[in-house]
């Protein structure tokens, strides 16, 4: 502690450069205007008509944040329940991990054997430009488990330059980056690298990470080629995750994409080609790989092609269609092929800053549970500079994972005959701004049929397994509030959420993952500049669990920008506070940790 302090005064103890501009002490408001997620029309429709969160790069590196996962955390709505920096789940507004959906610049990187890897993205920390959060359902748009809400990542151009990351702290971690980037005319080239690892908060835990990625836009005759590549290692202990046994485990993922989008014009098409390979080797005793051990490899090839049109009168049309195959190789699920095509039409009147009104459907058919037919609706308008009114629905439907239907192992067993999720979800909204202060109130309901959850015997000796089963029917009711001022340099950002439901469960079972969401959450942070050229940004937080579980922690960064350096220093969990993780062990107690980030 007396040495974090120590940094934290040298962090903020500088001059301002003479007749410089200091980008740390300008609040950034989330940038929504040009968020893209949950629509295929309008650039900042999901704002102005659904509840949306966007982290931009400026507020990204304003937090205590190592990983993607981490600044997803920090969005209203959001569970993530980490089990060590390489996994976590993530849920919102009270799904389950496997009801969102993972977006890299639009395209979809879900892993189809379970959700507990839709975070095994392969984009370094440094490559993101922003996340938006998008809570709600989005099945209209991108079909099955974009249900409780979408996560876009979208990547950073490649503005000329390098740069570098460096970073240390507590539990014997450490993480190094770098990136290049070169533009000339309208070809760009842009490479990313980062290694993260740590020894774990508990034995166990100790991880490695790496990661990089690379992406090329280009002319190709009438339009754009984006390509772009991605690569993750992960290595970590998986102690008492799914079972308590001292568990380790290694996924591999691999990402390749191209799309072309021809020139702006009456029609513009967009055509795009995917491909993700994973790996995943779960060994259940650490020590002894030969007494149980899971071998999974998935691939999963992608293409979709979509045709825009915009009219002078202000109204937009988008149709098209996509098919996708997935594969997987496995000595517990076994090898299975199964594939899905869909075909989508969406149309918009209006424009997101005044008013806008978009409607969508899409049929799925899945080669394993049929067809299915996702609606949506969504409306904002612009009742006077001050007020802003927003509302929507839709339907969405969740089909089960490979791991819901075939895995087993001896604390989990799963169930071939699951019926797909299907849910109905609406929502209220409204935005109120007076001078520096804006305020945004919204209230969603949600029902689900056949719910998929992991249950087991409540009152047993906590030796049975869990085992997948349907429940009947739940209904999910929230209200969510979010209010920033902005002023003097200083922002003052509050959060919360309140979250009830009710459900029809098989007698007698106790629910793993879909029934324990949050059901209480609130967030109060402040950024303020502190010295001529230091920043401090400091969040608190308390949550509740369905189950009774309570907590509350408080984080803070303060960083420092002199030319083209910056020095920071973070503190996560500052209460020490104790409270169970994913896999009901105690999560990362009080940790700091020092960095250095550098651009030329």
């Amino acid at each position: 502690m007396p040495h974090f302090a120590a940094a934290v005064v040298v962090v903020l103890a500088c001059a301002a450069p003479a007749g410089g501009t200091l980008h740390a002490q300008r609040p950034v408001p989330l940038d929504t205007l040009h968020a893209v997620t949950g629509s295929r029309l309008v650039a900042g429709a999901a704002a102005a008509t659904r509840s949306l969160d966007v982290f931009d790069r400026a507020a990204i590196e304003a937090l205590p944040a190592g990983t993607v996962a981490d600044v997803i955390a920090r969005a209203l709505g959001a569970d993530l329940r980490a089990r060590s920096p390489a996994q976590a789940d993530l849920s919102i507004r009270g799904g389950s991990f496997e009801q969102i959906l993972v977006l890299v610049d639009g395209v979809p990187v879900n892993d189809r054997q379970t959700g507990h890897f839709h975070l095994d993205v392969a984009v370094p920390l440094d490559a993101v430009e922003r996340i938006e959060v998008l809570r709600g359902p989005a099945s209209a748009i991108y079909g099955s488990s974009a249900v409780g809400g979408v996560v876009n990542i979208v990547t950073r151009g490649a503005a000329s330059g390098l740069g570098a990351r460096v970073q240390g702290g507590t539990f014997g971690s450490y993480a190094l980056a770098a990136d290049a980037a070169h533009s000339r005319g309208a070809t760009a080239v842009r490479i990313n690298a980062e290694l993260d690892a740590s020894d774990g908060h508990r034995d166990g835990t100790d991880h490695r990470t790496r990661q990089a990625r690379a992406s090329l836009s280009t002319p190709l005759g009438s339009g754009i080629l984006n390509t772009a590549a991605g690569y993750a290692a992960r290595d970590f202990g998986a102690s008492q995750f799914y079972a308590p046994f001292d568990s380790w485990e290694e996924t591999r993922t691999a990402t390749l994409s191209a799309a072309w989008r021809s020139r702006p014009r009456a029609v513009v098409i967009e055509p795009r080609v995917s491909f993700r390979h994973h790996e995943d080797d779960f060994i259940l005793q650490r020590d002894d790989p030969s007494f149980y051990r899971n071998v999974h490899t998935t691939r999963e090839s992608a293409a979709e092609i979509v045709a825009r049109w915009h009219a002078r009168t202000g109204l937009s049309l988008a149709g098209g269609g996509e098919a996708s195959q997935s594969l997987i190789e496995s000595n517990s699920l076994g090898d299975r092929d199964e594939h899905q095509v869909a075909a989508f039409a969406e149309a918009a009147m209006g424009d997101a800053s005044a008013g806008l009104l978009t409607v969508g459907v899409r049929l799925d058919r899945h080669s394993a549970f049929g067809s299915f037919l996702s609606t949506s609706a969504a409306a904002g308008y612009q009742m006077s500079p001050a007020l802003r009114l927003r509302a929507s629905a839709g339907s969405g439907f969740r089909a089960p994972s490979w791991t819901d239907r075939y895995y087993e192992d001896p604390a989990n067993i799963g169930s071939p005959d699951l019926d797909p999720e299907r849910f109905w979800t609406a929502e209220i909204g409204t935005e109120l701004t007076a001078g520096p202060a804006v305020l945004d109130l919204a209230g969603f309901v949600r029902t689900a049929r056949d719910l998929i959850d992991w249950g087991r015997l409540r009152g047993g000796d906590g030796t049975e397994p869990w085992r997948t089963l349907n429940v009947t029917e739940a209904s999910f009711r929230g209200l969510e509030a979010t209010g920033r001022v902005m002023a003097g340099g200083i922002t003052l950002t509050a959060r919360a959420s309140l979250l009830s439901f009710e459900a029809t469960q098989a007698g007698g079972f106790e629910s793993k993952y879909a029934l324990q969401p949050l059901t209480r959450s609130a967030r109060l942070e402040v950024a303020m500049p502190v010295t001529a050229c230091g920043r401090l940004a400091i969040g608190g937080s308390t949550s509740r669990r369905a189950d009774g579980t309570a907590w509350e922690e408080i984080d803070a960064r303060a960083s420092a920008r002199l030319r083209r350096i910056e020095l920071f220093a973070d503190a996560t969990n500052l209460l020490d506070a104790s409270w169970p993780d994913a896999s009901a062990q105690p999560v990362p107690g009080r940790a700091f940790s020092i960095g250095m980030r550098m651009r030329r």
